[in-house]
């Protein structure tokens, strides 16, 4: 059983089998402290309950803490990165379904489908980027 250290202004554990590899190097930390078996288990790798993430409780050992939300930049960033992903995906079914179209072998499924794709791009623009979560469209059926 490796016995392992937790630092909380780190928030991270150290095993001790490389202990003396990080203070060799100068990197292990001043709060280092040794954890029991049981809260490396709890708080060393597994997924944390939803809307926490791992931090440091006011003894300095782990807890799961409240995630902070989201700033209005990030949520900004985010969901124009999402998207733009789907705007991306969107615009893969709308070329082929367009150049059968603009060929003039475009079966009346395909062009249901170009309107359908169409519709959904449009009103992928139209969501509003600043609400968490945002409202994001339907895309159509494959």
């Amino acid at each position: 059983m490796s016995v392992y250290y937790y630092s909380a202004s780190a928030n991270t554990f150290y095993p001790s089998a490389m202990r003396a590899d990080y203070q060799a190097a100068g990197t292990w930390p001043n709060d280092a402290a040794e954890c029991p078996q049981e809260e490396f288990d709890m708080y060393g790798g597994g997924a944390a309950p939803d809307g926490m993430k791992r931090g440091a409780d006011d003894s300095g050992r782990p807890a799961w803490v409240q995630m902070p939300a989201p700033t209005a930049s990030q949520i900004l960033s985010a969901n124009t990165i999402e998207r733009d992903a789907k705007l991306q995906a969107a615009g893969a079914r709308i070329a082929p379904l367009q150049d059968a179209v603009d060929l003039g072998e475009a079966t009346p499924d395909e062009e249901t489908a170009l309107i359908a794709w169409k519709r959904y791009r449009v009103a992928l623009n139209r969501v509003d980027l600043t609400q968490y979560p945002a409202a994001w469209p339907s895309a159509p059926a494959a």
